[in-house]
């Protein structure tokens, strides 16, 4: 029971730190995107569809 306990937390802590992980990831890209298209000019725009 103790084994099995463990493993639930440790899976827990895993899909955590992969959620932080995408997160993290998301608002790099965000931010890759506003300073591409400030480095475009203002007229450039970006539609994510």
């Amino acid at each position: 029971m103790t084994l099995q306990r463990k493993h639930k937390i440790l899976i827990n802590h895993l899909f955590f730190a992969d959620w932080l992980v995408f997160i993290l990831n998301w608002f790099v890209f965000i931010e890759f995107l506003v300073v591409f298209s400030h480095l475009c000019g203002t007229n450039f725009k970006i539609d994510i569809v």
